[in-house]
Formats: structure tokens, sequence, C-alpha cells
């Protein structure tokens, strides 16, 4: 094969028709696929849960289901004036389609003005010829009241193990690659909450000769847990940092070696995000944010968390988190 023709697995396998798609459970993916078969979605759906699981990938076959113009698809982003267009947009009738369909990806992000519009009658208004599709990695960020205007609200958080199962081996199967069943299973059941992303780039690093061979991942990716290590450092260093003086917390942001029980766990840290060159990234922050910390830190590392898939080198993205989680705790510290 050309390598100009080559596509990462997590892609080329990409969902494109509705029996592809991994549901949480039977009775969710029998009423989307009332709505798929129909052309027409009652109502509006909202789908949550850590990134790479396929919130956005409902979305898109449901929007290649019944969009028939491309007119009738209104792409809400975060600017000011998007709003205003989408209110003059609703206003239409759809061109080729049964219904028109507004989507919105990390719903959370939109800002309070644009949440109230919503909220405030501009979705109920036209829902007899538009339904909203919506995604977010942190539906805690969403107000309340407009999460209530989603009828149906699909958490992707967890995936039933025999059916990513079943689709791993039609996969390999494409791939003509030689795979153990039981070792499959095993390593779908421990792979399976890093969510489908990382376990489709796992798939292709452990079939890379052709036979499926999962025991090749320890050197690339280390043994088992370190992300787990990674979340339980990063807390120790965030709670330890808490207990400290505000002298003491500023010299640690000046020089980490200045305190040298604090520099030891964030030296494991740097050693691990050197050597373990395949961290899930996702699964840290996502570790981070349901850890036993202080709201405002969870603040902090969920701002990080949105902005990691833009970030080409993530270590030190995660790096700058420690540090300005340090500046919270010690901003906090100034106010009392």
């Amino acid at each position: 094969m050309d390598q100009k023709d080559y596509k990462a697995w997590f892609e080329k396998y990409r969902p494109r028709h509705f029996d592809d798609i991994v549901f949480p459970n039977k009775e969710i993916e029998s009423s989307i696929r009332t709505f798929y078969d129909a052309g027409f979605i009652k109502g509006n759906i909202l789908s949550y849960g850590p990134p790479g699981v396929g919130k956005t990938t409902l979305s898109m076959v449901l929007i290649g289901k019944i969009i028939q113009d491309r007119n009738d698809i209104f792409v809400l982003g975060r600017k000011v004036e998007d709003i205003e267009n989408l209110g003059r947009w609703l206003q239409q009738r759809p061109v080729g389609s049964k219904q028109k369909i507004v989507k919105i990806e990390e719903m959370d992000r939109l800002s309070k003005q644009a949440q109230l519009v919503l909220k405030d009658g501009l979705m109920e208004k036209h829902q007899h010829n538009t339904t909203f599709l919506a995604t977010t990695n942190n539906p805690e960020k969403i107000d309340p009241a407009l999460i209530t205007r989603f009828n149906v609200r699909i958490n992707f958080k967890d995936l039933p193990v025999d059916q990513i199962l079943t689709r791993l081996e039609h996969i390999l199967n494409e791939e003509n690659v030689e795979y153990n069943p039981e070792e499959l299973r095993k390593f779908t059941s421990e792979y399976a909450k890093r969510g489908l992303r990382d376990l489709l780039n796992n798939l292709e690093l452990a079939s890379d000769t052709k036979v499926f061979n999962p025991s090749i991942l320890n050197a690339f990716v280390g043994s088992s847990g370190n992300e787990d290590t990674v979340i339980e450092y990063i807390v120790y260093l965030t709670k330890y940092v808490e207990s400290l003086k505000l002298e003491a917390i500023n010299a640690i942001i000046k020089s980490p070696s200045s305190d040298a029980n604090f520099n030891k766990w964030y030296l494991l840290v740097l050693e691990i995000f050197k050597n373990e060159l395949r961290l899930n990234w996702d699964y840290i922050y996502k570790g981070l944010t349901e850890a036993d910390l202080d709201f405002s830190a969870k603040n902090y590392i969920n701002n990080y968390w949105q902005d990691l898939e833009l970030k080409k080198f993530k270590t030190t993205h995660t790096v700058s988190l420690i540090h300005d989680l340090m500046i919270n705790i010690k901003e906090i510290k100034d106010t009392l």
C-alpha cells in the first residue's frame, strides 16, 4: 500500500452506517434507529461522555441520513454572530429534507448568552421542522434548564464490551489479521474504558505483523496503569500544595526543586512523561476531573482538557496544568 493512501484504523473504520455504531444499550439503539429509519428526529439529541467514544460519529451518521440539501444544516459555532445567524436561519423552511438540523459540537463551550437564547424558546418554537444534535464532554457545564430541552440524552461513557468486541473482530477480519479470541476479549476488556479512539489505535499497533499480539504494546505503553499513576501523582501534588503556606507555594512556582517532597513527586511525573510516549491523555484528564479535588482545581483541569485536542505537545500542556493548579491554589489563599 502506498504511504499516501494510509489511514489510521480509527479513521478508516469510523462508522459510516448506523449498524456500525456502538450504543450504550439496546434500548437507546432501538429508539435512535426509529428516527434513522424515518429520516426524522422527534425532539433533540444530546450525546455526552469522554472524547473518542462515538458522540460526533452518531451525529454525522444521522445527518448523512436526514439531510438531503446542504442548506438544511446549520453548524452552531462560538462566535457572537452565530446565534444571530441561527435565528434568521430557523425562519426558513427545509429546502429538500424532512427536517433541518442544528449541529452543536462541544456545547458546554457556548457562551452563557447563547445558552440563554437557546433555552428561552428558540428551540421549542421551531421543533416542528428542526432538530438540535449536540455533543459535549462536560454536560455539568451546560445550563441545566437547557439540557431539559433535549428529550434524548445519551451517555456514551460505558459502552458494552461485547459490542465493541464484535466491532474489533470485524476490523481484524477486514485487515486479514490472525487473532486469538480469548486474547482479543481480554484486550477489549482492559482497553474499553479508554474510549474507542485509543482502543483502535492500540489494536492497530498490536496487529502490525498481521498477527494480533497485545504483548507488543508493553514496549510502547509500558506497564499497565501508568495513566492511573499520573492521575495519582498530580492529585497528590495538588493536595500537597493546598497544605502549604503562601511563601512555600510561591517558592515552588518559581522552582519545584525548592521543596524536596514536591520535587520528588514532580520528577516522577516527568519521568513517566519522558518514557511513556503513548499515554492516553484523555483518560488522564478524565480521571483528574473525577478525583477528589477542589471545584476550582477541577475547573482548571476541565479547561485544559477542552484544549487538549488542539495541542501538539501534550506533555508540555500537562506540565503547564500542574503549574496553573499551583497558581490557582495560591490565588484562592490570597483572597482568604
